[in-house]
């Protein structure tokens, strides 16, 4: 039996150049449409340590705490307030030397030292010892707000130090100033310039300050 070539009918080469074509096409437009991962939306991410600490790696939008966390403070004197009645306000003076002054702060007090902390993420931008307030540290926060901390002890910290929210700072201790108060610490606020209530901010974020 004699071998027959198979021939290829004229129209049929050109039909397969085609075809090939068109999965080479249709592979491509598969491969060019794929599905990739999208990047992750930007995030704000932390990636040292501050002073020894782990701090969070996300961040996110913080609220001012109290300058403690020991159940057992209390306040001893409070912020003085001029559309509160007579009797907070009179509670609320310092009286130093035969003069009397508005406190411009809170101090908080508890019978033990307890540790004083940063009420938010900031730079330590001033460490002092002064005579009648003893040492303190005063502490920049976002949106131009100020925090300052006085009559403390074993300060924990120096000038330009990064600091986070919770972090102790030093501990309470005496100033000469308010002295019948014992062992405590004055704490202050600062809002562009301008002092601010410390029971007006506690509990709320610098969004929220700044908006009020």
């Amino acid at each position: 039996m004699k071998k027959r070539k198979l021939k290829l009918k004229p129209y049929v080469l050109p039909s397969l150049y085609v075809l090939s074509a068109l999965l080479l096409v249709t592979g491509v437009y598969f491969y060019g449409n794929r599905e990739v991962a999208k990047p992750a939306e930007d995030i704000d991410y932390v990636s040292d340590e501050i002073n020894g600490y782990t701090v969070p790696v996300i961040a996110t939008e913080q609220t001012i705490m109290t300058p403690y966390s020991d159940t057992s403070v209390t306040v001893a004197r409070d912020f003085y307030d001029y559309q509160s009645d007579a009797s907070l306000q009179e509670s609320a003076l310092v009286s130093y030397d035969g003069v009397y002054m508005q406190n411009s702060g809170i101090d908080y007090s508890a019978a033990n030292p307890f540790a004083v902390l940063a009420v938010l993420d900031g730079t330590v931008i001033e460490v002092e010892d002064t005579e009648l307030f003893g040492k303190s540290v005063t502490i920049q926060h976002d949106n131009n707000l100020i925090s300052t901390y006085q009559g403390l002890t074993d300060v924990k910290v120096s000038k330009d130090d990064k600091v986070f929210q919770g972090q102790t700072i030093a501990t309470s201790g005496t100033s000469v100033i308010s002295q019948s108060l014992g062992n405590h610490v004055h704490f202050e606020l600062y809002l562009n310039g301008t002092v601010l209530n410390p029971n007006l901010a506690i509990g709320k974020t610098l969004k929220e300050l700044t908006t009020e």
